[in-house]
């Protein structure tokens, strides 16, 4: 409604997509969020993000953050709905003071368990453990892994791809990882690009010297080599390397350099045609090694 009266609405797609920017940037925060972090979450896929005349809109006003965003904005009002207050279904937020529906504490607490799920077009799994994972590539080949949908879902609504098989590494730990280490940062596969930016800024304040970002994963653009990543070439300008094993095998360092085979290349009689990376079929990239930048040496990516 703030969006309509203030003339901030756009198309079908956009304005329900900001919308909900605004509602989960201001639920997941414990405090009033900053101007650059209000900006930061509604520039996603939709183009240059929410903007009405140039300026982001501010959450909660409405308004084009140069009218008043931040400290000097109207609060947020404090309200609570009739049913919530009638049957105590939620809990007050940290700093609107609005009531909301608490996640259920029951799913918090269930410990994961290995799915298969079977249907008309296509059996999605979802592995607990890199055995489950491996054994899953290494009885499927085809199989199709799939984090945050952000590549797949593309393949399969406008090239009309159809996978049978669907494997779900989300809840592997291995795929999970995120640990600093003396020489270089280990990255799990299925890590998100909002989990690698907030690392990646710890580290960065600590040592001297929203959308698609929220679900998709740092393997995703990797394993498709996929021409239209931002990452892939500062995975090579960096020196990264890329872990990848198969059921019954040692995993195997590929520097991300000798990864990329070209577009629309692949390796070996037993590689999949489909494939343009240094990936065996039932192999799974599991982690990428992310080495520290030596004394007065720098990356900056420029696009």
């Amino acid at each position: 409604e703030k969006l309509a009266k203030s003339h901030g609405s756009q198309c079908g797609f956009c304005t329900p997509g900001f919308v909900m920017s605004m509602y989960s940037l201001l639920r997941s925060s414990a405090k009033q969020p900053t101007e650059e972090e209000i900006e930061e979450n509604l520039a996603g896929p939709s183009g240059e993000g929410a903007t009405n005349g140039g300026s982001p809109i501010c959450p909660g006003t409405g308004q084009p953050c140069t009218n008043g965003c931040g400290s000097t904005a109207p609060s947020v009002a404090k309200e609570v709905s009739p049913a919530c207050e009638k049957h105590d279904c939620g809990e007050e937020h940290s700093w609107t003071g609005v009531a909301e529906p608490i996640f259920p504490p029951e799913l918090r607490r269930r410990v994961p368990q290995s799915l298969q799920l079977p249907g008309p077009v296509c059996t999605w799994l979802r592995p607990v453990t890199l055995q489950e994972l491996l054994l899953s590539k290494q009885n499927t080949p085809s199989a199709k892994l799939i984090v945050g949908n952000t590549e797949v879902g593309i393949e399969v609504k406008f090239k009309h791809m159809r996978y049978p098989v669907l494997v779900a590494p989300t809840h592997v730990p291995e795929l999970n990882a995120l640990e600093v280490r003396e020489k270089d940062i280990l990255l799990g596969a299925s890590v998100t690009l909002t989990q690698m930016r907030d690392l990646f800024r710890e580290l960065i304040d600590s040592r001297p010297a929203y959308q698609i970002r929220n679900v998709s994963s740092l393997a995703g653009n990797i394993v498709t080599g996929s021409p239209i990543s931002d990452l892939n070439p500062l995975w090579m300008a960096m020196g990264a390397t890329f872990i990848v094993q198969e059921l019954g095998s040692e995993p195997r360092h590929v520097p991300a350099t000798d990864f990329f085979l070209g577009y629309r290349k692949y390796r070996g009689v037993d590689a999949n045609p489909a494939s343009q990376v240094d990936l065996r079929p039932a192999e799974v990239l599991v982690q990428i090694l992310v080495p520290f930048m030596r004394e007065l040496e720098y990356v900056r990516e420029f696009k």
